[in-house]
């Protein structure tokens, strides 16, 4: 996970659901994939704003051909862009990458359920582990509160050591018609699932 990523808790979030925050002003908080490209340019807005207005913005680094085969989580508040990260599919682990949210809109309760969004989605879709990357110690202690752990030592990227991240989904809920995985294939409810959108499969 890019920028020192805070890893949520819990099944509280899912497609299109609102969240109520605490305080003066109550916040609606709205997470969901990117499906448009209104969506989409919503996402590359709140990347910039975060990423390339710091000393190390560079355009490059931060928008590469990858966001063209990766899912794309988007959190709104009060119907503003606030927040965003990506997510790239491999075999054993979904990659969570490029976190970005408003200076304006950062609290512990958007980081949680940003990225709640995205843990219930690798759970729902069978994964049992997401991966990432910390930028500093203090995301390194956050994972580590909430269950993830040090996956090995620091790497370099774009010129600063990070820190590989891993996390389990245990206790997560698996879509039903998807937790046998591909053996699965043929059966009418797997069928199914596969051709659903894929927000959809965290309701289920």
């Amino acid at each position: 996970m890019d920028g020192g990523v805070y890893i949520g808790e819990g099944n509280a979030s899912y497609a299109s659901a609102t969240f109520e925050s605490s305080g003066i002003e109550q916040n609606k908080i709205v997470v969901t994939l990117v499906s448009s490209e209104r969506d989409r340019a919503e996402i590359i807005a709140i990347r910039s704003m975060v990423w390339l207005a710091t000393s190390k913005g560079n355009f490059n680094s931060h928008f590469d051909s990858n966001d063209w085969c990766s899912s794309h989580v988007l959190m709104r508040v009060n119907g503003e862009p606030a927040g965003t990260l990506r997510i790239r599919w491999f075999p054993d682990a979904p990659r969570f990458e490029r976190m970005a949210i408003r200076d304006e809109y950062r609290s512990l309760k958007a980081f949680r359920q940003l990225v709640g969004f995205a843990l219930d989605l690798c759970a729902a879709k069978g994964y049992r582990q997401v991966i990432g990357m910390s930028r500093d110690a203090k995301g390194v202690a956050f994972w580590r509160r909430l269950g993830g752990e040090l996956a090995g030592v620091p790497v370099e990227w774009n010129g600063e050591s990070v820190y590989p991240m891993r996390m389990s989904l245990t206790g997560r809920r698996v879509h039903p018609a998807l937790a046998r995985g591909a053996e699965a294939a043929g059966d009418p409810e797997f069928e199914l699932a596969l051709s659903l959108p894929e927000a959809e499969l965290i309701r289920c």
